[in-house]
């Protein structure tokens, strides 16, 4: 693998920003509109459900596609660039190292993400952790443009994520998702909600890298106007479009392309007919429930989620309620992952992402309430029993034999005492969220 020298840094001046948004409103967090209602244009249709599937189970975790005349290419979850011709499937290059398959080997294996073909017939890749590469499609030489997890402006490029380049090719634009968090930790950048994403540009003759635009909420996919004097840009957890100017006289200016999409954005593409093909990585239902939507309205849940998203996380069993919208009963998760679930209107469950919802008759059992009254059961976590033996369940009406238990919880217990017996939970309280409900994946 080739390597350029050194790149060198320009600090544009900064232009007016053109932006409906005042700046300090940008740097907070941000609620979602009300979704769209899906009629019209939003109505949902089976279309894709008639396509062909090609290469099912063959290729791992495709993100992006190109092609050169009939012959695609594209970057896996493996860190390989591939080559798909007719049904043969040929490995180009592999950008890092083995071994790879685990979160932990994900920032040396290497992820692409963005590809695109330039000019002269070069791939040129956005790979999340290693940077920005030129591959020769037919040897599969790799020459790195601009490295992954350097510091620019101040901040490190820790997420890069899609690429667009110039009919010329010696402008290349590029999101970086977040300079905090990397991919495998996206989870996190949804929850912390924080606008620190960036447009950047590579000068391909200067080997220049300057920031075209920040303070983007998880900017993802992007796509040069005809122009080329504006480049649209995915703002995934705003449910939006943005039009960033990167040339011309409103050069450093941005203004909304389209707002309130009907889901969360990822790539765009252009369309044979003008238009633009825009991937949706997760739905927002209306009627219907959206997760980010609900999360959006209450910032106060996302802080707890975010600050319980952690490996010190101990693995017992979480439940979280509002009790007449004041007062919490807070637990700890199974699991460093979460995810928070509805699942009969205003009744709400936190449950594992990354694991099975608990069953039986030691499961917690999900919250359940009318309006804003909610009342919370908790039970120890199954996959740790409490004893090697449990004792049998007492029959109903037996008497309790042996001094009664105290209904008050320990002084370590986050959760307050209860002020009235819990009541028997019943078959509509308990129930696994549906699956759809939890956080989508990008990337």
């Amino acid at each position: 693998m080739n390597e350029t020298a050194g790149v060198r840094f320009r600090r544009l001046h900064r232009a007016h920003v053109i932006t409906e948004e005042l700046p300090e409103r940008r740097l907070k967090g941000s609620s979602l509109k009300d979704p769209p209602l899906m009629k019209g244009c939003w109505e949902p249709n089976q279309k894709l459900r008639e396509a062909q599937r090609l290469y099912e189970d063959q290729i791992l975790g495709p993100e992006s596609i190109a092609n050169i005349g009939d012959v695609l290419f594209t970057g896996t979850a493996d860190g390989k660039i591939l080559k798909l011709i007719g049904r043969r499937v040929v490995t180009v290059t592999r950008l890092g190292r083995l071994p790879c398959g685990s979160r932990e080997d994900e920032p040396t294996c290497g992820r692409p993400l963005g590809i695109r073909v330039g000019p002269n017939g070069t791939l040129f890749v956005a790979d999340a952790y290693l940077g920005l590469f030129e591959v020769n499609p037919t040897t599969g030489a790799a020459t790195r443009l601009v490295s992954g997890g350097q510091v620019v402006a101040g901040r490190k490029l820790s997420f890069i994520n899609d690429l667009t380049v110039t009919q010329d090719g010696k402008k290349v634009y590029f999101t970086d998702s977040s300079s905090r968090w990397q991919r495998r930790d996206y989870l996190q950048l949804i929850m912390e909600a924080t606008a620190d994403g960036r447009v950047l540009e590579y000068d391909a003759e200067t080997k220049e890298l300057s920031v075209v635009m920040e303070n983007l909420r998880f900017p993802n996919g992007i796509q040069l106007l005809p122009n080329e004097e504006s480049v649209l840009v995915a703002e995934t957890t705003m449910a939006r479009i943005r039009r960033v100017h990167v040339a011309g006289l409103n050069k450093g200016g941005m203004d909304t392309f389209v707002d309130n999409l009907p889901g969360f954005p990822d790539n765009v593409r252009p369309s044979s007919t003008g238009g633009y093909w825009v991937t949706m990585a997760a739905v927002r239902p209306n009627p219907g429930f959206s997760m980010l939507d609900f999360l959006s309205q209450r910032p106060w849940i996302k802080k707890f989620i975010f600050k319980a998203n952690v490996p010190r996380v101990p693995r017992i069993t979480l439940a979280l309620c509002a009790v007449d919208g004041l007062k919490l009963a807070l637990g700890a998760a199974d699991g460093p992952t979460l995810a928070m679930c509805a699942t009969d209107g205003p009744t709400l469950a936190m449950c594992a992402a990354d694991g099975p919802t608990p069953t039986g008759p030691e499961a917690p059992q999900h919250t359940r309430g009318t309006g804003h009254h909610i009342r919370v059961y908790t039970g120890p976590d199954p996959k740790q029993p409490s004893r090697k033996n449990p004792k049998p369940r007492r029959p109903a009406g037996a008497p309790i034999r042996g001094r009664p238990r105290d209904p008050r919880p320990p002084a370590s217990s986050p959760c307050p005492p209860p002020q009235n017996p819990p009541r028997a939970p019943h078959a509509a309280d308990v129930g696994p969220p549906e699956a759809s409900q939890a956080l989508p994946r990008w990337g």
